[in-house]
């Protein structure tokens, strides 16, 4: 619905009270009730109250003299200042009207003789129609001295449902995350760029050439990079129609104490929650995120405002729960059986754990002088 003017707002007013009052808007699958988040998306019991008492006063327009009129910005990049650097699928692809599309692969050099550093990447979509969701790799040469970081580990920039910026936590005029930090990635010397592209088919012929724009900063202007833990499970099995498949999977025991700053999963259509749970080595255990509504079009990253920190033996784990049954009203086939697989009839789990490493322990980690806390494999 577009709220661009009062008429508009008043036209979808009863709509507005059915969706927030259901919990259907805003879109925020978190339980309230578990963790602190940044980017928390919930309306208050007395806001829902004041839209109530606004509706039921025959939603009155206050002074109209006063509102600036609604323009819709042009900007193709979400910074005001474009990018440094640009670098596009060198050409077009097609897209057919029908089918399943593999995966699509580009090699591109951004042709970088010297090592960069970068503060911002934005993945821009050619057609968002059909760009189901992307990646944006890192590939080092061989002989290189530096090791690539991504804003997501591996990753440079991506691309998902909800979740379209490839950092995700925000940042403030001076860079600063919302604890205090400044984060950036590095790409190595004569390091090429791969695209990983997943179509969808839409019942036309249609075609997309996607491209990423890089911020380049100073190695002095960057604190610290970001290391994810993750926890996944590419063994799935869940049979047709279940109503209720759980998957659990969790980390080895963290090395050393690690802080915790935000967290994320993802999984397809069938998926339905998911929760992580901290069991730390006294026995306690605690649950760090409930996402007892999971929805594959918004996929969230959940930015703690308080950075948790996890002691030395502790183990995350990721519990999800999948719905094959005909009441999920997005599942393209109950009576399949389903398992790990890219494309959206498939399935995954994958969830991420977050942390900010200082920029020069991790770069003498990743030279193997140190040791800090890495991904390491689940259980």
């Amino acid at each position: 619905m577009a709220l661009t003017d009062y008429q508009r707002v008043r036209q979808w007013a009863g709509m507005m009270r059915e969706v927030i009052g259901e919990g259907r808007m805003p879109p925020w699958g978190a339980n309230p009730n578990v963790g602190d988040f940044v980017n928390a998306r919930i309306v208050s019991e007395s806001e829902k109250q004041l839209l109530n008492q606004w509706i039921a006063a025959d939603k009155p327009s206050g002074d109209l003299s006063k509102v600036r009129p609604f323009v819709r910005k042009k900007q193709e990049w979400r910074r005001p200042n474009p990018p440094d650097v640009v670098t596009t699928m060198p050409e077009p692809f097609d897209i057919p009207a029908t089918g399943l599309i593999d995966y699509h692969y580009v090699t591109v050099d951004p042709k970088f003789d010297h090592d960069v550093w970068v503060k911002d990447v934005e993945f821009l979509p050619g057609n968002r129609k059909v760009v189901h969701h992307a990646g944006i790799l890192i590939e080092p040469p061989a002989d290189s001295n530096l090791p690539a970081t991504g804003f997501s580990d591996a990753a440079l920039a991506g691309y998902l449902p909800g979740a379209e910026s490839s950092i995700s936590p925000p940042v403030n005029a001076a860079g600063e995350t919302p604890w205090g930090f400044r984060i950036g990635a590095v790409i190595p010397a004569r390091s090429k760029l791969r695209f990983q592209m997943h179509y969808t088919s839409i019942g036309t012929p249609q075609r997309d050439q996607s491209k990423v724009g890089i911020w380049i900063c100073d190695s002095s202007e960057v604190d610290r990079v970001a290391v994810a833990i993750n926890v996944w499970s590419n063994d799935l099995v869940i049979p047709p129609y279940s109503e209720r498949t759980v998957v659990s999977q969790s980390t080895e025991q963290l090395a050393k104490d690690t802080t915790l700053y935000s967290l994320n999963g993802h999984m397809h259509l069938r998926g339905k929650s998911f929760q992580f749970i901290a069991h730390y080595p006294d026995k306690r255990t605690e649950l760090l995120l409930d996402v007892y509504r999971y929805n594959f079009d918004m996929q969230d990253t959940y930015l703690l405002k308080q950075p948790k920190t996890l002691p030395a033996g502790t183990r995350v784990e990721g519990i999800a729960v999948f719905d094959n049954s005909a009441r999920n009203a997005r599942n393209p086939d109950p009576a399949r059986e389903v398992r790990w697989g890219e494309q959206t009839e498939d399935e995954m789990w994958l969830g991420n754990l977050i942390t900010y490493v200082p920029k020069d322990e991790y770069l003498a980690s990743r030279r193997g002088s140190a040791k800090v806390a890495a991904p390491v494999a689940p259980k």
